[in-house]
This record gives C-alpha cells, sequence and structure tokens, in this order.
C-alpha cells in the first residue's frame, strides 16, 4: 500500500496564465460603484469645510465668550483711561462722594461709570467696581463707549496702536459673540451628517482613513491662517503701552483657536494611522486568498 501523497503545491501564474477575476468581496469597486465613490468624495470634501467652519466659529465664540472676554476689556480699559492714576490724583473727591452717600463718578473717567458707595469704601474696591462696570459697559457698547457726548466715535487709523486695540474691543463684544455662537450649531449639525454619510459610502476599514484625514485637513485649513494672523498682529501698531497691550490680548485669543485646532488635528491622526495600518494589514493577509487564476482565453480555445 503505497503512502498518501499530498496534493502539489501550485505555482505562480506564469506567462500562459493570467490572474483570475477577484473574489466577490471585493464587488464594491465594480464599476457600477463608481458613482457611490464619487459621492463619498463630494461629501469627504463637504465635511472637511463644513468641519473647519464650525472649529472656527466655536473658537471665534469660546474668545469672544464672557468669561474671556471680561477679564479681557479690563485690561484694556486699564490702558486706554489711565485708571489708576486718577484714582491716586482725585482721591479726596473721591471719599467726598462715598461721605455723602452719592453714586461714585471717577473725574475725568472718559466712560460713563458710575458704582454704588458700597463698592468703593476701599481703593482696590472702587478699582474692582469701575473695571467690572467699565468692561460689562464694553461689552455692550464696544469701542462706542469712547465716543464724545456728539456721539462721533474715535477716529484711529486701522493699523495703529489704538486702532488694533479698538478692533479688539470691538471684537469682543456681545454682538459679535452671538453671531459667532449662532454658526456653531447648524454647523456641528452639517458635520455630524456630512461625517455619516462620508462613513457610508466609504467601504472597510477604509471609511475611517477617509475620515481622519478630513478631520487633520479641517485642522490645517483653520490652524494655518489663525497662525498667520496671529503672527501678523505683532506688526501692528506702535511700540507702546497701548500697543504692547492690544497685541498681547488679541494674541492671546487666537491661541485658543490653535490649541483646538491642535486637538482636532491630533484626533484625525489618531484615527487615521491606526486604521490606515489595520487596512492595509488587512489586505496584505486576505490578497492571496481573495485572487484566483484562469487560464488565458487563448489556451482555452485551442483546447
Amino acid at each position: 500500500m503505497s503512502a498518501r501523497r499530498p496534493p502539489p503545491i501550485e505555482p505562480h501564474p506564469g506567462e500562459a496564465e493570467e490572474w483570475g477575476e477577484t473574489s466577490p468581496g471585493f464587488a464594491e469597486f465594480s464599476p457600477g460603484s463608481g458613482i457611490r465613490d464619487a459621492l463619498g468624495w463630494i461629501a469627504a470634501v463637504l465635511l472637511m469645510l463644513t468641519l473647519a467652519g464650525w472649529l472656527a466659529a466655536y473658537s471665534a465664540a469660546q474668545a469672544t465668550s464672557e468669561d474671556a472676554a471680561l477679564p479681557a476689556l479690563e485690561r484694556a480699559v486699564v490702558v486706554l483711561t489711565e485708571l489708576d492714576g486718577l484714582l491716586d490724583v482725585h482721591n479726596a473727591d473721591i471719599a467726598a462722594q462715598v461721605a455723602a452717600g452719592e453714586q461714585v463718578e471717577v473725574p475725568g473717567y472718559p466712560l460713563d461709570v458710575r458704582v454704588a458707595p458700597s463698592q468703593a469704601q476701599t481703593p482696590s474696591a472702587l478699582r474692582a467696581s469701575v473695571l467690572a462696570e467699565s468692561a460689562l459697559l464694553l461689552r455692550t457698547q464696544g469701542s462706542g463707549a469712547f465716543a464724545d457726548p456728539s456721539g462721533d466715535p474715535p477716529a484711529v487709523s486701522r493699523f495703529s496702536s489704538a486702532g488694533l486695540m479698538q478692533a479688539v474691543i470691538d471684537g469682543l463684544s456681545a454682538a459679535r459673540h452671538d453671531r459667532w455662537a449662532g454658526y456653531v450649531f447648524p454647523l456641528g449639525t452639517a458635520s455630524a451628517i456630512l461625517a455619516a454619510v462620508s462613513l457610508l459610502f466609504a467601504v472597510g476599514l477604509g471609511r475611517f482613513v477617509r475620515l481622519g484625514a478630513v478631520a487633520f485637513a479641517a485642522a490645517a485649513l483653520v490652524i494655518v491662517p489663525t497662525v498667520a494672523l496671529r503672527v501678523s498682529v505683532g506688526f501692528v501698531g506702535a511700540d507702546d503701552l497701548i500697543g504692547n497691550e492690544a497685541r498681547e490680548i488679541a494674541q492671546s485669543l487666537l491661541g485658543g483657536g490653535v490649541r483646538n485646532a491642535f486637538w482636532l488635528a491630533v484626533a484625525g491622526l489618531a484615527i487615521l494611522v491606526p486604521a490606515a495600518v489595520l487596512d492595509r494589514v488587512f489586505l496584505d493577509s486576505e490578497r492571496p486568498r481573495l485572487l484566483t487564476r484562469r487560464p488565458r482565453a487563448s489556451e482555452a480555445t485551442r483546447e
């Protein structure tokens, strides 16, 4: 009784053979899937744009929120009004107003701000109260709060120190914050829908590769112009007290957008890299099993 021989090992296809049809597992790549792939890429591009818009709007709304804006406006008030000097010069007049139980008004102060006598018992308490009320006034009226009694706004050059500070104050107004905040929900909703559509039209792990790449690209669309704007602000205005403070405030607020974009880029890479590696490993391991061979059509005809 002869020993049982193992089946012969099929050689790789030579010149007389060709690779056969792919396995049905690759049916998604058939000619009829072109529309599906095109729709997937269109959804991905739209997702990139809406996600970048959402990130920009969210960062701007965050930078102009009350928690961020009021401290920044107080810093602006200090350098624009010279409040500390006014408090020192008019200390006796202020003390007389407090003793009389009147609403306390700092003489020579350019903003229409008055505080209750109970908030002016000490110089530090008066200073804090005046700054808080001034910041709220600028938050509501913007740089128009500095207008003279005739109502004419102060005329300044856009590229001067005062012009930069004016842009900062107007940018931190409540109206500007509400405008940015109004974009956050619609753009976020659109991004979520487009992300679902993009995942639906993609195939296998490739859908996560595409999603991660889109998130990274959206972050780049925000971080590049934000960094450029942050750098360019450093060249606006003169090297004086107002200019230095305005540049520091603006660059500090823009830093939040850079941080948000950085974390979105990190999240995109965290999705992209593992998905790309696993997708490559899967393809390399499955290719020998999914591909078959068949004789060339010319030889099959001769037989």
